[in-house]
């Protein structure tokens, strides 16, 4: 996704026009058809010549992000721009993200993407919906044909926290049948992700304990102490007369 200052994607960047737009075309092919307003400016376009093309070889495909060369982009184009419209952290997330790994159908209206918590007021175009998260770690992201997005561990935690238990049954049934589902990557994403909503109905759809060792151990020590209050306060039994 980088651009260079002297190539890019293996085409030597000349001020050429001619050289310029090869490199514009090669940028393209690599991310579905689309470039972006920061790409195309490290590639020594201002930005007043980048709006000029707007309606010629550049169309807008959503807030910083262009088509080149026809509007028409595959739904991984709009996926990829709808990533790239939030800045170079975010992720394609939630239910977006289980349709592009194949795990749910859903009709992407308005793409979910992932985004820093504290990544200013980006709203994002109307076709894109941000999903703001305190956590994101390195561990839970990914790339998936060139789409940077949640790691199919971390897009089933997302998706049982507001999907319900049939929804998050049938997306970790095609996760098996595609062959993507790891269940102990499953368990330590709960783990690394404390707190989220979702995560007991997940442990159970994958098979895995309902609840975590340490919770366990807790469990345990006060089922003890509660044992032992009990012993305490029932009155000693007297032992039985001799008949």
């Amino acid at each position: 996704m980088t651009v260079g200052a002297a190539r890019l994607w293996g085409v030597p960047v000349r001020p050429h026009s001619l050289e310029r737009r090869r490199a514009i075309a090669a940028l393209a092919a690599g991310q579905h058809g689309v470039v972006t307003l920061a790409q195309l400016r490290r590639l020594g376009l201002s930005k007043s010549a980048i709006y000029d093309r707007v309606g010629g070889r550049l169309h807008r495909a959503a807030f910083g992000v262009f088509a080149v060369g026809h509007p028409l982009l595959s739904i991984d184009g709009r996926r990829l721009a709808a990533v790239l419209s939030l800045g170079g952290d975010a992720v394609l997330s939630h239910l977006s993200a289980a349709a592009a790994w194949g795990l749910l159908d859903h009709d992407d209206a308005r793409f979910n993407v992932a985004v820093a918590h504290t990544s200013g007021g980006s709203t994002g175009a109307s076709h894109v919906r941000p999903r703001r998260t305190r956590r994101l770690l390195i561990e839970d992201r990914t790339t998936l044909r060139e789409i940077p997005i949640t790691t199919v561990a971390r897009t089933l935690l997302d998706l049982a926290g507001e999907r319900g238990g049939r929804s998050v049954q049938r997306a970790v049934h095609e996760a098996e049948v595609l062959r993507l589902l790891d269940v102990t990557e499953v368990l330590a994403t709960i783990q690394r992700n404390p707190g989220r909503r979702g995560a007991r109905l997940l442990r159970r759809a994958v098979g895995g304990p309902l609840t975590r060792p340490h919770q366990l151990a807790v469990r345990d020590g006060i089922r003890c102490a509660l044992r032992a209050t009990r012993l305490a306060r029932s009155p000693a039994r007297r032992p039985p007369r001799p008949g």
